[in-house]
């Protein structure tokens, strides 16, 4: 499974690449240990079990949570990058974008406004930022492809590098909900106690 992500993660995402390493070795050493202890005929089985989840709890535990709030701290990261293009609200502004949307409603059939809204990024951004989507007469659909190219239009290169970085995100949680489910596997330990 780890060479798996590793193949989808680029060469150069070397952090990501590493905290999938160090994922897949957390499960890989508990099972070592654990077959040590299961193999000492001296414990009865309760203490074997025991045993067993101590010493997961321990520095493997630690670590799996470590990287678990490290892989967290960067979806959070790219979830504000994407944020950050998003059009922003001012008051200053609302009363020209009001205007801007109160003409191309009297002036455009809803039919037409779409495309107008798909050329111009200023009248896109006056309905973006309109109190009600629904004023826009256009669907959820054409709204949203509306918001998409907006974005695409103003942001192109930045949006293109945060869609990047999402998949490698994207491969990096995966691998991590592996690595963790195999943890949980060889410990007997619980997901609450996991994220606790």
């Amino acid at each position: 499974m780890k060479d798996e992500f590793l193949r989808r993660l680029p060469a150069t995402a070397t952090e990501e690449r590493q905290m999938v390493e160090q994922a897949f070795g957390i499960p890989r050493t508990v099972a070592e240990k654990k077959a040590a202890i299961l193999s000492d005929a001296r414990l009865k089985d309760e203490a074997k079990a025991a045993d067993i989840k101590a010493m997961a709890r321990a520095a493997p535990l630690q670590h799996l949570r470590q990287i678990r709030q490290r892989a967290a701290n960067m979806t959070a990261d790219v979830q504000n990058a994407r944020l950050a293009m998003a059009p922003k609200r001012d008051k200053d502004g609302e009363a020209d974008r009001r205007e801007i949307r109160d003409a191309v409603i009297r002036e455009l059939p809803a039919e037409h406004r779409l495309r107008r809204m798909l050329e111009n990024p200023t009248i896109a951004e006056a309905f973006l930022l309109a109190p009600d989507p629904v004023v826009s007469g256009l669907s959820d659909e054409q709204f949203e492809t509306v918001r998409q190219t907006y974005t695409e239009k103003k942001f192109g290169d930045k949006l293109r590098a945060v869609e990047k970085r999402e998949e490698v995100i994207e491969t990096l949680d995966a691998a991590i909900r592996v690595a963790t489910s195999q943890f949980q596997r060889e410990t007997g330990i619980a997901e609450n106690e996991i994220e606790s």
